[in-house]
């Protein structure tokens, strides 16, 4: 089945609700932020507005008696930064539904940096001549004393180390090409996406691969790593995701937990014509019990 998101369609937000993940501790390192740009986007240059698409959402809790300090983690396709007033919109949503980080495709802007915006940090990666493609990470500024690095792999792929217990987490923000693009662009956000992976994944680390996947791994379930609450029929490039899940340990988190379906699709091609479920949230597999809930946060941009 093909899945083509290269047109303004609409994407949903999901949530996931995640316990002993604790980036708050008092055991935490001070400030480390390792990050290889160094352009700062004045406030002047923002140029955004209002969404099509939400966030894909990660919420992180501690059910024991003792509650602990939790955050919540969201993953969004933006379809663009360059509109004025989609920054502000951005934090609003995020201070909405208390979101700590979130992690951004199509950011489209050039270069790569980071700016501070009202008390929230964002970094990003885009192409180096054009706005297309792009991928970021914001967040709220009193977390980087936990943040101790920024990878800005490409124009798809970026990724933060963080301090967190009782291990450090590695999140990994993807955004896939589409279902027009070769399989050999494909290949290489996949091999970008194991580099890092194997740079600075290595021991004991929470691993969460996040993003807009462009793919559909559907309704059937796979033993180990797709769910029975996917959402519908396994495409192509739905196949792919399942087996790089599966020589990575990785576990598909939103098709494990039943919801109503409007809690499972992700993106409605324009006019609605046709919904897809494209977004997903992965974790290794060793911590797959600390997810709790996995499901759409639905907010005004939707129809």
């Amino acid at each position: 089945m093909c899945c083509d998101v290269a047109s303004p369609g609409l994407t949903t937000t999901l949530l996931i609700l995640v316990t002993r993940l604790n980036p708050l501790s008092r055991n935490m390192a001070g400030p480390l932020i390792k990050f290889s740009g160094d352009k700062i986007c004045p406030r002047s240059d923002l140029r955004v507005d209002t969404f099509e698409g939400e966030p894909c959402r990660l919420e992180v809790e501690n059910k024991g008696r003792e509650k602990e300090p939790s955050m919540k983690i969201a993953t969004w396709n933006v379809n663009t930064m360059n509109q004025d007033g989609k920054i502000e919109n951005l934090i609003r949503e995020m201070k909405k539904n208390n979101i700590d980080l979130m992690g951004l495709a199509e950011v489209r802007w050039i270069g790569e940096g980071e700016l501070i915006v009202d008390g929230y940090k964002m970094v990003y990666k885009g192409a180096e001549r054009r706005k297309e493609h792009g991928v970021g990470f914001i967040y709220k500024q009193n977390l980087d004393k936990n943040v101790s690095k920024i990878i800005p792999k490409s124009d798809r792929i970026i990724a933060m180390r963080m301090k967190t217990e009782p291990v450090d987490t590695l999140i990994i923000q993807v955004y896939m090409p589409t279902s027009r693009a070769k399989d050999e662009e494909v290949e290489e956000v996949y091999k970008q996406i194991e580099e890092i992976m194997e740079e600075n994944g290595k021991g004991q680390m929470r691993i969460i691969v996040m993003g807009d996947w462009n793919s559909v791994v559907g309704e059937e379930g796979v033993d180990g790593i797709v769910g029975k609450f996917g959402y519908g029929k396994r495409n192509e490039r739905g196949e792919k995701l399942i087996e790089f899940c599966k020589q990575k340990n990785l576990w598909i988190a939103n098709t494990w937990f039943k919801h109503h379906k409007r809690r499972l699709y992700t993106w409605k091609r324009p006019g609605d014509t046709k919904r897809f479920q494209i977004d997903y949230i992965l974790i290794n597999d060793r911590f797959k019990n600390s997810i709790k809930n996995a499901k759409i946060l639905i907010n005004r941009y939707t129809k």
